[in-house]
């Protein structure tokens, strides 16, 4: 299993390589409490593509009946998904 540290910089890194492929700008420092809707502006596609590709770094399933995708809100919701 990954470090923390490392599931962190895979999801940040996630989130700017789909606002990029979506020509979209984002934040110069990432915290991690943006709200991938209201804050950084993404659609039902973009956070599909996101798990895709954390998924493709993390070879972790983090979505089932304890954890589904609609109780992600922010990044570190995300973080915390494929930390547990």
């Amino acid at each position: 299993m990954l470090s923390k540290d490392k599931i962190i910089h895979t999801v940040i890194e996630a989130v700017k390589e789909v606002l990029i492929d979506s020509d979209m700008n984002y934040p110069s420092e990432i915290t991690g409490k943006e709200s991938f809707i209201s804050d950084l502006s993404f659609s039902s596609i973009m956070i599909a593509q996101l798990v895709m590709i954390i998924q493709e770094y993390i070879e972790k399933e983090p979505f089932n009946e304890d954890i589904a995708i609609s109780d992600i809100i922010t990044i570190n919701d995300m973080i915390a998904a494929y930390s547990n």
